[in-house]
This record gives C-alpha cells, structure tokens and sequence, in this order.
C-alpha cells in the first residue's frame, strides 16, 4: 500500500513538473513555417554542369583571359580561333598562367607561357617547352584542361565530364531573333544571393527607380504562379512560373508601357529567363549567374527580340545601356551585401534554414520561397574549396562599387569608349589652359599675329568639337549648343579679317571674344568629360536615383 502510495505521488509532482517546464526555443530559422517543412538533403554534382564563364568577345586573340568557377581559377585563351580553358596554374609551381603571355609554337598552334620560369603549355594543357630541362628526353607534365565551347556568343566552361545540355536559349538560334546589350558584370556577394536577386521581380520598380526599368510608383501586388518545378532532375532547383509585371515603354522598339504576364524559367545551374509577348513580336531577358567563390559571383546579362530588328543599337547606344546597367547593379549592391552579412550570422554557411528568419507574406516572394527551400537542399553539397568563416561586412563603397574592376576592365565596348574619354577629357584641359593666352595675346595682336591666333583658335576648336559630337552621344552631359559660341566667333573672326570690316579694333575684339568662348567651352567639356570618365570607374549616382523622388 504504501508502496502504490509513493508511486502515485513520483507520478503526480514529475507530471507537474513537465507541465510547468517550458518548451526549449527551436530557432527560427529551424522551426517549420508557413512557408513550407525544411527540405531533406539532396546531393548534387554541381560540377558536372556548363557554366557559362564569359561572352566570347571578351577573349581576345592577344591575350589570356582569367576565369573563377568554384573557387577553381582558369585562364581562357584562343587556339587557332577556338577558346581553350586550363587550370591557372603552372605545373612547375602552381604560378598563376594567367599572369603569362600567349606565344606561337613550333606546331603553329597557340599556347601560353608562364612568366616565372619560361615553361609554355599547348591548348590542352602539355608542357611542351621546359628551358631548364637537360637532355631530350620527354617532359611528361601537364596542366588540367576543361572542356570548353562557343554557343551564342558565350564561352561555357565544365569542370567536369557532364552529359547535360548546354544552356543556350532556342529563339538565338533562329535567324528572326536579335540578341544585344550584352553586359557582364562580376559583384560582391554570393551566388545564391545573385539568384535570389534576379529571381525577385518585386524589388525591380522600388530598388531600380530612376532608371529605365523601375518606378517606385508601380509598386503594387504581384500575381505569381508556379508552373513547374524539376524536383527529380539532376539540379532540382530548376522551376517555371509566371509573373504579371508593369513593363516600360520603348519608343526605340514600339512598344507603350503595359502591365502583362512574364514566363519565368530558371535552368539550375546557371540561366534564368524573362520571356514575355509584346503586341510587336516576344523578347527574351536572360541572366546567366557563375559561382564564382564564396561571396563574389558574376553575371552575365543579354536581351533579345524577333521584331525590330532593324533597330540595332550603335556602338555609342550600347555604351550608354552599360553606364546604366552600371547604375542598376549599384542600386542593389549595398543591400545585398548587408543582407547576406546577416543571413550568414545566423547560420555560418548563409543556408540550412537560416532564411526562415524572412517575413514573406506575398505572393510576389513565390520564387524567392521555392528556391531557397531548394538550396536549403541543395547548397551543402556545394563543391567549395575554402572552409566557412565568420563573414565580414566590407564597409568600403569604392570596393563594392568598382565598376572598373567590376565591369570596364573587361568590356571591350566600355574599355574603349573610358580611353576614347581620358582623351578628349586631355585635349579639352589643355585647350582651357592655353584659352586665357589667346585671349590676352588677341587683344594686342598685330594683323599678321591675329592671322596666326585665328589659326591655332580654329584648330583648337575644331580638336574641342569632336568632345562636343562624341560626349553627347556616350551620354556625357555636354549639351552640344554649348559648342557654338566659339565656332560662331571664330567664323565672325575669319570673316572680319577677310573683309577689314571695322578695322583692327573689330578684329581685336573679336579674336579676343573666339579665344574667351573657346576656353569656356573647353572648361564645361573638361567638367562633363570628367563626370563621364568617374561613370566607367567609380560613382555614388545609383543611391541619388533610387532616392530621388
């Protein structure tokens, strides 16, 4: 009895006990959520995939082109016109090729040299000259390779033997369609961060206001529809959907502004698509996204269309959709990074859940929730080579805003249109400084002396009207009436000397005029040119836009 006794009352005060005891705290990002359970774990080969390093024309013929996939540097160049691609690193030891010069080989081919000890490597990776060696037995040694081919203008890379496709778009392919304003741009946060970004439609009118393509006033719910989801193929992150979005007119194309519906198509590992129908024809938006290492990831960009394709855009045209591009990817750089900063402190590697902590009760996060559930799964598996760290939140805005490291530096269109501008920005500041002497050396000219001032004033206008034509046109900001005073009293000065129209008083004064206007002229140019060269490297102007009213 006074055993069952006992039993009763151990029963009673341990029940009471576990009543009154508090649940342990899950962490959020741990608990499920109305977004859905965490998704088991699922392995994926993430190097047996083409991953499309670079647009073609950014390996040139002359040099070597340095890559990243997966923290696995590789240098680019070409063989006989065809692009190779080998680890960037000597087999001798492990310098950077990339570093090297490309050299022509006893075969005729094309290889690359190692600048530390002179050792040159064939297009498949063979040391085919070592200096140092004695005798004239074989060299043996090598460098890895990786398959490498040209689809569409892009050079995609594999590291590793892969059966999947090569993820081109089919509308290329079709002789009706255009693809322009191709435009890459490496940036400072991770991959899945720039997938998360470029999957995210609803941010576009608020974060990119003042560009083309945002207005914070079309603000507004967006429906959006998950159509299919690849959950059994090799990179289940792959999904298509719909979106209704608020889309800019085009006078260029034809086309007014109008709300309609954008097909969403993410190929895993590395295209996302935007493809939507105007009443002139279909365009295509792609985004073809490059692990490059933790917390850096490149982009490259390309928009296509089956009408009007007789509107291709000039050399001065594309420049100026880069230098706004620039403006677009400034817009979201800062953010991104402080988000990514405080996803990581919460769980070190940026994903097991950690997302979870989001507040995402829309419909226009649809995308955002199916991928990061996948990456959840999917992303452990990721093949990194550097060990996780606790991240760091880089402070420096000329760091994360350097477009010239960035972008220009490897564009063909913006390397040359920055030298084109360090020129004529030169010719404008030397012509401001001799201006002044003009002017004082005119007002007290002989007539055969004004002859000679009138002469180097004329050449020294016509040098300064070149900044006039070609900085309006790379949108430098010059209005182009500002050329005119000088022009108009160099041709009153010409026609005064001419005539002897008022003597050599008139013709004083208006020499004296010519060379003052022309040093105005060539201040506000000089002025213009160098806002336009700080656009190809480094510019707060994106924050402006976006808080612009």
């Amino acid at each position: 009895m006074m055993i069952d006794l006992l039993v009763f009352v151990v029963v009673v005060v341990v029940g009471a006990w576990v009543r009154h005891t508090p649940t342990p705290r899950v962490p959020s990002h741990r608990r499920a959520t109305v977004i859905g359970e965490e998704e088991a774990t699922r392995t994926v080969d993430w190097l047996a995939a083409w991953y499309p390093v670079c647009f073609s024309n950014e390996v040139r013929k002359d040099t070597p082109y340095k890559a990243q996939v997966f923290e696995r540097p590789m240098v680019l160049f070409r063989d006989k016109g065809d692009v190779v691609a080998l680890a960037d690193e000597c087999p001798h030891r492990l310098a950077p090729l990339s570093d090297g010069r490309l050299v022509d080989l006893e075969n005729g081919s094309t290889g690359i040299e190692c600048s530390y000890h002179g050792w040159q490597l064939d297009g498949c990776g063979k040391c085919v000259v070592l200096p140092q060696l004695e005798g004239s037995s074989g060299i043996g040694l090598s460098a890895p390779a990786y398959a490498v081919t040209e689809r569409q203008g892009i050079v995609f890379v594999a590291l590793k033997a892969t059966d999947s496709p090569v993820p081109t778009i089919d509308a290329f392919d079709d002789p009706s369609w255009i693809y322009e304003q191709d435009y890459a741009r490496d940036l400072p946060y991770d991959y899945t961060t720039l997938l998360e970004n470029v999957c995210d439609p609803s941010h576009v009118p608020v974060s990119h206001h003042g560009t083309s393509q945002g207005d914070r006033s079309l603000a507004r719910p967006m429906a959006t529809r998950l159509l299919r989801a690849d959950e059994d193929k090799p990179h289940p992150l792959s999904f298509e959907g719909e979106v209704e979005v608020a889309l800019h007119g085009s006078s260029r194309l034809g086309f007014e502004s109008k709300t309609l519906t954008q097909r969403v198509r993410f190929e895993a590992p590395g295209r996302l698509t935007y493809s939507f129908d105007l009443p002139t024809g279909q365009a295509v938006a792609a985004f073809y996204v490059v692990p490059v290492a933790r917390g850096r990831s490149r982009v490259l960009v390309r928009r296509g269309r089956n009408f009007r394709t007789e509107a291709k855009m000039s050399r001065a045209a594309l420049v100026a959709k880069h230098l706004e591009n620039n403006v677009v990817f400034d817009q979201d750089v800062e953010f991104l990074v402080g988000q990514e900063h405080r996803l990581q402190a919460r769980r070190l590697d940026g994903y097991g859940g950690a997302w979870r902590d989001y507040k995402m009760p829309t419909s226009a996060d649809k995308f955002v929730v199916w991928l990061r559930k996948r990456l959840d799964a999917c992303a452990p598996s990721m093949p990194w080579r550097s060990p996780l760290n606790p991240p760091k939140l880089d402070h420096d805005k000329r760091a994360l805003l350097d477009r010239y490291a960035q972008h220009t530096a490897k564009c063909e269109v913006c390397s040359e249109a920055l030298e084109l501008t360090k020129t004529l920005k030169d010719r404008a500041k030397t012509i401001e400084t001799l201006a002044p002497a003009l002017a004082l050396f005119s007002a007290s000219a002989t007539l055969p002396s004004a002859l000679v001032l009138l002469a180097l004033s004329a050449y020294l206008a016509t040098r300064l009207a070149t900044a006039y034509v070609v900085g309006p046109a790379l949108n430098a900001g010059i209005p182009n009436w500002l050329g005119l005073p000088a022009v108009a009293l160099s041709v009153a000065h010409l026609a005064a000397l001419s005539i002897r129209a008022g003597g050599p008083l008139l013709v004083q004064m208006l020499a004296f005029a010519a060379a003052a206007a022309l040093g105005t002229a060539a201040h506000r140019a000089h002025a213009a040119l160098t806002r336009l060269e700080a656009r190809f490297v480094y510019t707060d102007e994106a924050k402006a836009l976006q808080h612009a009213p």
